[in-house]
């Protein structure tokens, strides 16, 4: 009987040898496969997170170009601005206590410019700091012509006048002009 009931053990041992056997590599091969398949989706999520990346960046990039872009047109003056950069230039001139006169306003049809005619009168002192808020205006100007006369006489009859009035014609285009 000892050998019949080792012969059981043996038996039984070599199945339970057998199932642990078959578990074991059934389990190995859902480990591999899970892991295989973890790594490819660490793959794609490595993917994913660089395009979400490159996005936010070009985002950020496009943010920057608009704001850079908004700064550059802004020294372009579009004629649908044109009344108020004429009011910035009447408004120059008071700051400066000139009087100032829009007295023409023509765009020459060939190219990207607006030619504007101001008529001023002031002191030279003020006259000279208009001329210098010209020239320091936000936009690309030319001063084409200016003529500058001293309209009263510093000396009548024995009274010198300390400030004598100056009156000036400046012709300024205006090169930053987009139609």
């Amino acid at each position: 009987m000892p050998n019949k009931s080792q012969r059981q053990y043996l038996i039984g041992s070599f199945i339970f040898l057998l199932l642990t056997g078959g578990a074991f590599a059934f389990l190995y091969i859902q480990i591999r496969n899970n892991n295989i398949a973890s790594q490819e989706a660490e793959i794609e999520w490595n993917s994913e997170s660089s395009k979400l990346n490159e996005i936010k960046s070009l985002n950020l990039s496009i943010q920057t170009i608009d704001t850079e872009k908004a700064l550059f047109e802004s020294h372009f003056l579009k004629s649908s601005d044109i009344v108020s950069f004429l009011d910035t230039i009447e408004s120059a001139a008071k700051d400066v206590n000139v009087t100032a006169e829009i007295v023409s306003v023509y765009d020459v049809t060939d190219t990207t410019s607006l030619t504007i005619g101001i008529r001023s009168s002031g002191t030279f002192e003020g006259l000279y700091k208009f001329l210098i808020l010209l020239e320091n205006l936000k936009y690309e100007i030319d001063i084409a012509s200016m003529e500058l006369n001293r309209a009263s006489v510093g000396e009548v009859e024995g009274v010198i006048d300390i400030k004598p009035e100056w009156k000036a014609n400046f012709k300024i285009r205006l090169l930053s002009f987009v139609k």
